[in-house]
């Protein structure tokens, strides 16, 4: 596999399911909701906390460019980003995310609240390991640097909205910056 770790070796995946979709802001707000609605949450005026375990910040609320609020016991998303995918959160709103999502359909909690560590065995919901995020984000194929697999392991803005730069060998984009 190529990536930014050092050195770049092979691992083998077994077989596993991930969602084809980003967690919406919608998807979001309905496990916030239950969690808090089953005491697992604390609201403060610019955080949402977990109360069970070792209390983490999840999720910012109120910032600049915040998508879901809180008040009377209710979370609410503001108009129009109910299906965008999901921001502001923490890598532990994401790991409760996956606990509360498994306790709300009868799963095992992959993650505990208390050392954060992963239970690989249980069958709830989790995040991906690194080599699984690869192969899912590359799509299949193997020894590319870029899911399309051309063997130039090239990059322009005709095949993806990212940061071009010239530091870069790899970035061939005749335009630089965000296009």
């Amino acid at each position: 596999t190529l990536g930014i770790g050092r050195p770049i070796h092979p691992v083998f995946v077994s077989p596993f399911y991930i969602d084809k979709f980003d967690v919406t802001h919608q998807e979001m707000r309905q496990v916030l909701q239950w969690a808090y609605n089953a005491g697992k949450l604390t609201v403060t005026s610019t955080n949402i906390m977990n109360s069970e375990g070792t209390p983490q910040a999840l999720l910012l609320l109120n910032q600049w460019d915040s998508i879901l609020s809180f008040g009377n016991g209710q979370f609410s998303l503001r108009s129009g980003r109910t299906n965008h995918p999901c921001v502001y959160v923490t890598w532990y709103g994401a790991v409760v995310y996956c606990n509360y999502l498994s306790q709300m359909q009868g799963l095992p909690v992959c993650y505990s609240q208390t050392n954060w560590a992963c239970d690989f065995t249980a069958s709830g919901y989790r995040l991906p390991t690194e080599a699984q995020w690869e192969k899912a984000s590359r799509g299949g194929p193997e020894r590319y640097r870029f899911p399309w697999a051309n063997t130039s392991n090239t990059i322009t803005h005709s095949q993806a909205n990212y940061f071009s730069s010239t530091n870069n060998v790899y970035d061939i984009s005749p335009t630089r910056g965000y296009n």
